[in-house]
């Protein structure tokens, strides 16, 4: 879809994915910090001044935390990144360059040629000849139109293609409706011998009907029909429950209205027919009817003729102008041959404009490289940043400690043996201290980090939900959608049925006022047989199929195009509400929140602080923040991170990803399969039908069209008009063999009411009338029940809103109930027996009555059948196969015309046929030129694939060297036994270290091997100058750094005076033939502090000597307080997801904003349309049935 708000929010620079890279991190730091915390260890409980003075170093630690810098990216994140910005070259496939292949490939190439307006126009005219209507068939589209969006130009292709659609059209039903009528065979199938005995029995009861009796009983019979149709047509209205409809089921409740309709209206005819009966009785006429049955006096009535004037009109109509067509269809033979020939000739043309286009994305593609390369530029920036900032935090981790430890050193020794006498007056410093654990875990966490990381990913979201390329795709789908109906609407059918319908009911109308007391009961039998046969013909069953394929080919894509719109904005809505915070914090945090709680329920500080030793635990929890080994946790944490991040960018890794990604790609360029996607294009422009595609030619420049109309031209007529005759024989033989026994029952029937009548026709009226009465009593009832179900259910009905699906179904379903509702208020008026005037015309003598049974009686059954068997195959040849021969003739007269024509239309068929040779043959001769094309554009993305490695590799090199050296500076070892200020040294100063370095005499030989190491320049700042001063300090920390750093700083000689006071880390490191350099740093601060022991600060000592001093304390009233602490710490990690989205809502809700204001303007934008679609949809099939149901009433109209 042109819209692609889709595509636009799956290609944002940052995903989901990427967003929570490193969510996890704070989580895993946090558990850990648990069970460093809360895992049998204790804070440390104050106690006198030891305490105090205790909590007052801590603090400097604690309440200020330093927070490790989050890495600006990881490995991964990377490696996302740069494969999705490589996306366009590795979608690139034979599928998606197939894309590139227009629908209709040549239509922008011949669209401006004259040749393809001739046609075009001498097409709309011959089929406007054909029909003799100047306007059938046209849509009212623009020429030329070009369309708001590609989805849409098929529809208005298809749209100026119609006339050529009709014209295919009217030519296959022309042939299908010739077929069915010089095909008798087909009419006769279902013309079965039990079919015209029940033809035959209902002439036998219409005898019956005449007599007063009879007509009277006629009368019953409709109002007792009637009375049950207004039942079930109540029962049809309790049943009815709109909201459970659907175009489908209304189908056929409007075929079930429809036929009540018909009903009522024939049994109001029935009843004026009884009434008729009843008072023009004369029995006169009647015993010649009943004594010569079957009676083949009253003339030639061609009333079946009239069922054929509208063919024959049109028939002789079209004699007049076929001169006319004739000419038109050589012109439009020329103007077609013309047009093949010009596409021929520019099928080079447009191969390589397809294959160019194809060319284009392959190059298109590979600018991706280009977002690659400025992507890791981005990236190198921000490292180097990171390094810069990661550098100054080791200073910040470090110092403090030191200076703590260094100040700690100076005050605990002499107050750590009275910690247990001071547990009640610390508690106050305990709390503070507790809140301070709960303080670490909060910062971990790092709430604000991850509102940041997703306020900007929603900000991104809303960016392109806002953004103007989706405004222009919107403004351009409403500007489509608005030609698209206005195109729509000018397509009803409803005008074109309703006057099919209405020439139909005005025929009805004339049938229906034929008299059928001038006709025999023979001609009423073959008419009769005459209209099964027309019914057999089935001309809505030949016609209807081809408009509703014309029709189904118009709207087709237009449907489509909804359904896959629809299918979009599903995926659109999914993507929309996968950014919601809740969703986000849930679907990536909440593994590692469950976890962490998890760990924190493991120790449960109740627990922990039950016994002394947990006691000890929590005060050594306390002095592990001056643990150096924490210390050196932190600094390994901090280097790893470094070291992570630095190691993604290295050449060496990068180069290997990068060459692995693209050396993949360049696999796809290179198998590419540049022939199959050359016959692609060959096979889209592979015959003139194709190649000519998008002007609306594509029915008749296909050669079955040329085809039907060859067979058409070529038919000999005459031998169909044969076949016509031997429909007689054919109907002889199925009268043969009709049910007798069936026969002989009806005329017993007959001979039983016309004694009753003739015994005495006082008694036989009165009977009749007495139970037409009751009829009359029922019939009134049931209508007032019904009109009460109406009045309660029509409001119901009224009120409902119907989907588009089927609102036109709907609207016409309730119009056609209306209508039959008012049909039968009318007949209730027009049916009632006390408005009608039911006497017969006079009273027979006695003598005549006595003939009338002596009549009855003259023939037998057996006499009367045989009769009615001769009589009906002569009368079937006036009123139905000479109507049938006449058109044929007349079609045959016509068809000589453009018979001279046929060996241009073979021409044509034959350039057909050859044409996708002759193209084949022209682009086998370009296919070395279309290879060449494509694998030059391959060859320009595989050569920039190769300079793009060369290119951040090159830019990489240098900085990365850069990074690697000040990383070595960053070592966490490094940095531990480094010398950075006075917090070095014991009592914060310098002085110490200065006054036992410039003692000439006696000199030591550890200070006379440091003198060694110096120039004269820093001997001379180091001998003279004020120790307090930043020079002086800095000039002795860089000479102590650098002797750290010094492989021969060890000699047994050198060190013998204080060898034995070596630690045992030291005696190792010695005892190891050979060392690293971080081990040998490690060793000459050792052996430094060995030599200064009461000047040089050491770490490792200070730490053990406090944890021999404590002892066991039980802090009793601090339980309650860490129980409580544990709980709060737990809530606060649980609340994390709701406050995470409840502080994001509003961000997210810029996001819903934005995109229901999208979706309110699609839904607009596709509401008319798709209303308009279902309601075309619904007029054809209304349409078509209307149609269908006048035709087959205009058989029933047949009186007889």
């Amino acid at each position: 879809m042109s819209l692609a708000i889709l595509d636009q929010i799956q290609t944002l620079d940052v995903d989901s994915q990427a967003t929570f890279a490193e969510a996890g991190k704070p989580f895993t730091d946090s558990q850990k910090s648990v069970k460093d915390n809360l895992g049998g260890k204790v804070p440390p409980l104050p106690s006198s001044d030891l305490t105090n003075s205790f909590d007052q170093v801590t603090q400097q630690i604690t309440s200020n935390p330093i927070e490790i810098p989050t890495a600006p990216f990881s490995v991964a994140e990377i490696q996302t990144q740069i494969t999705g910005k490589l996306g366009d070259i590795s979608s690139i496939s034979i599928d998606t360059l197939t894309q590139s292949i227009p629908t209709n490939p040549g239509a922008d190439t011949f669209k401006g040629l004259a040749v393809t307006d001739q046609v075009n126009s001498s097409l709309s005219s011959l089929t406007s000849s054909i029909t003799g209507n100047a306007n059938f068939g046209q849509l009212g589209i623009p020429k030329n139109q070009a369309a708001p969006f590609d989805e849409f130009q098929e529809f208005l292709n298809n749209a100026q293609a119609f006339p050529g659609k009709v014209l295919d059209a009217i030519i296959k039903a022309f042939k299908n409706f010739i077929d069915k009528l010089s095909n008798p065979d087909e009419w006769l199938d279902r013309l079965s011998s039990d079919a015209l005995t029940e033809i035959f029995v209902e002439q036998i009861q219409e005898l019956n009907y005449i007599l007063p009796n009879g007509a009277i009983q006629l009368y019953t019979l409709q109002l007792n029909q009637q009375t049950q149709l207004y039942k079930d047509y109540q029962n049809f209205l309790k049943s009815l429950d709109p909201k459970t409809l659907s175009r489908a089921k209304i189908i056929p409740l409007r075929q079930q209205i429809k036929s009540w309709l018909s009903e009522v209206n024939s049994q109001g005819e029935q009843i004026d027919l009884a009434v008729k009966n009843l008072n023009s009785f004369d029995i006169d006429k009647f015993s010649p009817l009943l004594a010569n049955l079957p009676n083949s006096a009253g003339g030639q009535i061609e009333t079946l003729s009239k069922m054929f004037q509208g063919i024959e009109n049109f028939v002789n109509s079209l004699k007049e102008r076929i001169t006319t067509v004739t000419e038109q269809l050589k012109t439009f033979i020329t103007k077609i041959q013309d047009l093949i020939n010009q596409a021929i000739t520019k099928v080079s043309e447009i191969g390589n404009k397809i294959l160019k286009a194809i060319a284009d994305k392959i190059e298109q593609a590979g600018k991706a490289l280009d977002q690659v390369q400025s992507y890791l530029t981005n990236t190198i920036n921000k490292l180097v940043d990171f390094v810069e900032q990661t550098a100054a935090k080791s200073d910040e981790i470090v110092k403090p400690l030191k200076q703590a430890v260094n100040q700690f050193a100076n005050t605990a020794v002499q107050g750590i043996e009275t910690v247990a006498q001071q547990i009640k007056q610390t508690t106050q410093t305990i709390e503070k201290s507790l809140d301070e654990v709960n303080k670490k875990i909060t910062t971990e966490l790092s709430q604000e980090q991850l509102k940041a990381k997703i306020k900007e990913l929603l900000g991104k979201v809303t960016g392109v939900l806002q953004s103007q390329p989706v405004k222009d795709a919107l403004n351009k789908a409403d500007q489509g959608i608005e030609q698209v109906v206005a195109a729509l609407q000018k397509v009803s059918l409803e005008p074109a049925f309703q006057l099919a319908v209405t020439q139909t009911n005005k025929l009805e109308g004339e049938l229906k006022k034929i008299d059928v007391s001038t006709m025999g009961t023979a001609q009423k039998t073959a008419l009769k047989v005459g209209v099964k046969i027309l019914q057999e013909i089935d001309v809505p069953g030949v016609v209807n199929p081809e408009l509703t394929a014309a029709f189904d080919s118009l709207l087709d894509p237009v449907v489509g195009l909804v359904d896959s719109i629809q299918g979009e904005i599903k995926q659109v809505d999914e993507q929309v509400k996968s950014f919601a915070p809740g969703t986000l914090v849930k679907t990536f945090l909440d593994p590692y929140i469950q976890s962490l709680v998890t760990e924190l329920n493991k120790y449960k500080p109740s627990v922990l602080l039950e016994t002394v030793k947990q006691l000890y635990e929590t005060l050594l929890e306390k002095l592990e923040i001056l643990n150096p080994n924490q210390l050196l946790e932190r600094l390994e944490e901090l280097y790893e991170k470094l070291l992570a991040v630095v190691d993604s960018l290295s050449p060496e890794k990068l180069t290997q990803f990068l060459t692995e990604k693209l050396n993949a790609l360049k696999s796809i360029l290179d198998n590419l399969p540049v022939e199959q996607l050359i016959n692609k294009v060959i096979e889209a422009i592979g015959d003139v039908e194709k190649l000519l595609g998008g002007l609306g030619l594509d029915n008749v420049l296909n050669s079955g069209f040329w085809q039907t109309l060859e067979e058409i031209l070529s038919l000999n007529l005459r031998e169909q008009i044969q076949q016509v005759d031997t429909i007689k024989a054919k109907i002889v033989e199925r009268v043969n063999n009709i049910d007798e026994t069936k026969l002989i029952a009806a005329l017993t029937s007959l001979r039983a009411n016309l004694t009753n009548y003739a015994t005495d026709p006082n008694i036989a009226i009165s009977n009749a009338k007495n139970e037409l009465k009751q009829a009359w009593d029922n019939y009134q009832e049931a209508a007032k029940n019904f009109t009460t179900q109406w009045e309660q259910t029509k409001p119901l009905l009224d009120n409902f809103n119907p989907p588009p699906e089927f609102a036109v179904d709907y609207r016409d379903l309730l119009t056609r109930m209306t209508d039959l509702r008012q049909r039968l208020v009318t007949a209730k008026v027009t049916n009632n027996p006390e408005t009608k005037d039911l006497t017969a015309s006079s009273t027979p003598t006695k003598e005549k009555l006595d003939n009338l049974l002596k009549s009855a009686t003259a023939r037998s059954d057996e006499q009367i059948i045989a009769d009615l068997k001769k009589v009906i195959p002569n009368e079937i040849e006036s009123q139905l196969t000479g109507p049938v021969k006449r058109i044929l003739s007349t079609l045959d007269e016509i068809l000589a015309q453009p018979r001279t024509v046929l060996a241009e239309i073979k021409k044509v068929i034959q350039r057909l046929q050859s044409a996708p040779t002759e193209i084949a043959n022209i682009l086998k001769n370009l296919t070395a030129d279309f290879g060449k094309l494509i694998r030059d554009s391959i060859n320009k993305v595989k050569t920039a694939i190769d300079g793009t490695v060369n290119k951040v590799i090159d830019s990489l090199e240098t900085i990365y060297k850069e990074i690697r050296n000040k990383l070595k500076e960053l070592r966490p070892l490094l940095i531990l036994n480094s010398f950075y200020d006075v917090s070095d040294f014991k009592g914060g100063t310098v002085v110490n270290i200065l006054t036992k370095l410039r003692r000439k005499e006696p000199l030591d030989a550890v200070s006379a091997y440091f003198w060694t190491t110096l120039n004269e320049t820093q001997k001379a700042l180091l001998e003279n100058a004020d120790p307090n001063q930043p020079g002086t300090q800095k000039a002795l920390f860089n000479a102590l750094n650098k002797l750290l750093t010094d492989v021969n700083f060890y000699g047994a000689e050198r060190f013998k005076l204080v060898a034995e006071n070596l630690p045992q880390e030291a005696k190792d490191l010695i005892a190891k033939p050979q060392r690293s350099e971080l081990e040998t740093i490690r060793l000459n601060r050792l052996l430094l502090e060995t030599a200064y022991p009461e000047i040089i600060l050491s770490l490792q000592s200070i730490y053990p000597f406090f944890l021999g001093k404590l002892k066991d304390i039980y802090p009793t009233e601090i339980v309650k307080k860490l129980d409580q602490l544990h709980a709060n710490i737990v809530k606060l990690i649980l609340d994390i997801p709701k406050a995470l989205e409840g502080a994001l809502n509003d961000e997210y809700q810029k996001v819903v904003a934005a995109y229901q204001e999208i979706r309110q303007k699609i839904d607009r934008i596709f509401k008319a349309l798709i209303e308009r679609l279902y309601g075309l949809e619904s007029e054809l099939g209304i349409g078509l049935e209307d149609v269908s149901d006048a035709y087959r009433s205009l058989l029933v109209a047949i009186p007889v």
